[in-house]
């Protein structure tokens, strides 16, 4: 059972290198606030400076947990191959974005090089620009945290495990007398069951035209936010034993029922 909107979309178009500008960041200052989508077909997503710092590609492969650990590459782990859609920032989140995180961590990049790389996995072979997007900052260490979307890849599989809750009521329970946005209508459809009580309303909604009309959400999987590294402030690892940052690290139900951040193309 697809448990999202975003396997729904399409995933064929192709990605090329694009360059986003960002220049002096600076703590409480939003710079940039753009989005980006990166080809992949991998289950995860690296960010990393163009040039790993100096370090051959293969030597941080061979040594991935090594080279989290001194903030050359962060590895993240998707529930399945796909496109993810990043917001990159570096300011405050808005408050619509930090009411819908499901998941969150922090770490540190360093970035001397100035470019900053979004890859679609880690290939040993040389770096492709069909599965990367650069992105040019001030060259320097940076602490990145990662946030996760309910509405995207990762989003429902972050959620804790023990406060789990029919979609359907969770949205009724915290929205009451909303309407349900596409999103929420695409899943219904299709998995009635996760509205109890109006299982046979979504049935026959499914089988309307207005199904059929509806348009194909396009949600921000990712937002990643970057601001100046303060070294007094000690970072908790919390990659696996392989060097990749898990799936649902430190997961959060929202208040109320996200309806999803539209990724801006």
């Amino acid at each position: 059972m697809d448990k999202a909107p975003y396997a729904l979309r399409s995933q064929g178009f192709p990605s090329v290198m694009r360059i986003l500008g960002l220049s002096n960041i600076k703590k409480g200052e939003e710079q940039m606030r753009t989005d980006i989508s990166v080809y992949n077909e991998a289950t995860g997503f690296t960010i990393h400076a163009a040039e790993f710092c100096g370090i051959p590609r293969e030597e941080v492969i061979n040594q991935l947990r090594s080279s989290v650990e001194k903030g050359v590459v962060i590895p993240i782990r998707l529930v399945q191959d796909g496109s993810p859609h990043i917001r990159v920032v570096t300011g405050e989140l808005k408050p619509r974005e930090e009411a819908e995180w499901v998941d969150r961590f922090v770490w540190k990049l360093r970035v001397p090089c100035g470019n900053l790389v979004f890859e679609g996995g880690l290939d040993p072979r040389g770096p492709d620009e069909t599965y990367m997007r650069t992105v040019p900052v001030p060259p320097g260490d940076y602490q990145v945290e990662v946030f996760t979307f309910f509405w995207g890849i990762n989003g429902w599989d972050s959620l804790p495990s023990d406060q789990s809750e029919p979609v359907g009521a969770w949205f009724r329970r915290t929205r009451p007398g909303e309407k349900f946005p596409s999103a929420m209508k695409f899943y219904l459809g299709e998995n009635s069951e996760d509205d109890p009580g109006h299982e046979a309303e979504w049935d026959k909604f499914y089988d309307s035209d207005e199904y059929e009309e509806l348009d194909e959400p396009d949600f921000v999987d990712f937002l990643v936010r970057f601001t100046p590294l303060d070294p007094s402030v000690n970072l908790e690892l919390q990659c696996d034993e392989d060097g990749w940052f898990p799936i649902g690290i430190n997961p959060r139900k929202p208040d109320v029922c996200p309806k999803g951040i539209n990724f801006k193309r």
